[in-house]
């Protein structure tokens, strides 16, 4: 199966109201949760509405939570930090266990028996950060082209393009630039730090689909265009 002329990388298989399966494409991102508009939905109350993310990187795919409830966990150890998933590693999203197998070769027309199989859809043309956890969970933030400023909302603090509620956040806290399609990610000096898929962020960086950016206790995935 190609999508785009992209070839099949992985299949992620799960059993929860019958047998499913979601199929991995060269260069695609995988929202998780039990909200509608993930790519994987788990409707489990145990799950968190945005819970965790499988996205692409240079020739694997990584999972990181995001801060859910419960966790995420691969082969029985909780994730602290983004993960390289190998073949027929278990991820277990508290009580939902999905396969994660690599290289699956599978026919586009093919129509397995029993088995609800996915394709990921792909994003807008605009690049945008998504609140996967924190004040405004679920808003989506489009990025136009130039600079613009993360920071506290707050009434002295109107000239914000981002202005996020939470008093963790400093004022101003960060910038992202989103040049001819290139977006960086930089800190500001703010108190409590910019962090970039689980790291402190000492000095700019390219953001790519499916990178995930903590700044205060406001969650954000940021989503490349299509």
């Amino acid at each position: 199966m190609k999508e785009e002329g992209k070839p099949v990388k992985a299949v992620l298989s799960w059993t929860l109201d019958g047998k499913q399966e979601l199929v991995l494409h060269e260069g695609d991102t995988a929202e998780i949760g039990r909200e509608a508009g993930n790519d994987l939905i788990l409707p489990s109350d145990h799950i968190s509405r945005k819970h965790a993310v499988i996205a692409w990187r240079k020739d694997h795919f990584e999972i990181q939570d995001l801060g859910s409830a419960n966790g995420t966990s691969v082969n029985g150890k909780r994730l602290a930090k983004p993960r390289v998933l190998k073949d027929m590693d278990k991820v277990s999203f508290y009580d939902v266990v999905v396969v994660f197998r690599e290289n699956k070769k599978v026919q586009g027309s093919e129509k397995k028996d029993g088995v609800h199989q996915t394709i990921i859809m792909k994003q807008g043309t605009q690049p945008s950060l998504v609140i996967s956890a924190g004040a405004g969970e679920g808003r989506r933030i489009l990025l136009p082209e130039g600079s613009l400023t993360i920071g506290r909302a707050t009434s002295s603090s109107p000239n914000l393009d981002i202005a996020l509620q939470d008093r963790a956040v400093s004022r101003p806290h960060a910038r992202i630039e989103n040049k001819e399609g290139v977006v960086t990610l930089a800190d500001l000096g703010s108190v409590n730090g910019t962090f970039h898929n689980g790291q402190l962020l000492s000095a700019p960086v390219t953001l790519h689909d499916g990178d995930v950016i903590l700044i205060g206790e406001t969650t954000l995935i940021y989503r490349g265009p299509a």
